[in-house]
């Protein structure tokens, strides 16, 4: 759901998976936090592991990608704040 230059996702990610073949960079600073699972996020070449309960947050314009390494699904809620397009 997009609103006002804001955007909030619920993602899965199946075993093996990733959010894209290579890192990615866009406008706007994210938000994140994983609901179930585990899940590895790369930011600007560097790696966190995140497990349930886990927060991070970055700037979007800084490459970056998901990565589920587990045997479990993991299940995620992403927040990006993006430029507000009616300033």
């Amino acid at each position: 759901m997009t609103a006002r230059g804001v955007e909030i996702a619920i993602n899965t990610y199946k075993p093996g998976t990733a959010s894209a073949p290579e890192p990615v960079a866009h406008d706007g600073c994210e938000f994140g936090v994983v609901l179930d699972g585990s899940l590895e996020v790369t930011v600007g070449g560097r790696t966190h592991k995140l497990q349930k309960g886990d927060l991070i947050s970055y700037p979007s314009t800084e490459p970056h990608r998901f990565t589920n390494t587990g045997s479990s699904p993991a299940r995620t809620m992403w927040l990006n704040l993006k430029r507000d397009p009616m300033a």
